[in-house]
């Protein structure tokens, strides 16, 4: 959101809710099951401010 030419704020937030999934399945044998998780399943928050001169 520029607040004027010379200043931008932001915030931003992934997986608000902090819901945990799986982006995949690998079986190991017949009684092996292994998942994998994204980075993108964390709970993250941010901000950011750029400022130009």
């Amino acid at each position: 959101m520029p607040l004027n030419k010379k200043i931008q704020v932001g915030v931003y937030v992934r997986n608000l809710f902090d819901k945990y999934f799986s982006t995949g399945w690998q079986q190991y044998g017949a009684m092996g099951l292994v998942h994998y998780t994204t980075p993108d399943a964390r709970r993250t928050v941010g901000g950011f401010v750029n400022f130009s001169f």
